[in-house]
């Protein structure tokens, strides 16, 4: 009988559904987890950094360069490699976070980023377009260690989506 497929929620007391997740760390706190196929309840960025990767979504290996981004919806089914011979950053995120309006839920439905049916979304970031995406990601890691207040969501959710 084959194994069933796991389905993992976003991670409770949290002050918002949004983290930003070092690859490396994640790896050695739930590396047993990560190299079973498994769905989850929120929408990944996975960054690779330095190194090469690769990445199982829908049983498929896909083969990530380094500056290279992979967007994974909710709910698809997806494994990391067991060896980790790269360096990278996670950004996991949930439908609730981003969606604070009806164009928000349109902008997560309808992005090819998240949802294109055909291929896996992946994108591979020039050597002079890296530095800007390091800024943003820096913006929201220090935006996201300041004390929670009514701005802070908003201010997240839009460096996210210039991101």
């Amino acid at each position: 009988m084959p194994e069933e497929i796991l389905k993992y929620e976003f991670k409770e007391g949290l002050p918002l559904e949004f983290e930003i997740i070092d690859i490396s760390k994640l790896y050695k706190s739930n590396r047993d987890l990560l190299v079973k196929p498994h769905r989850t309840g929120f929408y990944h960025i996975l960054w690779v950094k330095k190194g090469n990767a690769s990445h199982f979504v829908d049983f498929n290996p896909v083969s990530l360069k380094e500056n290279t981004l992979l967007f994974l919806n909710k709910d698809i089914v997806h494994m990391y490699s067991p060896e980790i011979a790269f360096e990278g950053t996670a950004i996991v995120f949930t439908g609730a976070f981003f969606s604070n309006t009806e164009a928000d839920v349109k902008f997560l439905k309808e992005n090819l980023l998240f949802s294109d049916f055909f291929t896996v979304s992946t994108i591979q970031l020039s050597a002079a377009s890296s530095p800007t995406f390091e800024t943003l990601l820096k913006m929201m890691e220090e935006e996201g260690q300041k004390s929670k207040d009514e701005y802070q969501s908003l201010i997240l959710k839009n460096l996210l989506h210039s991101f």
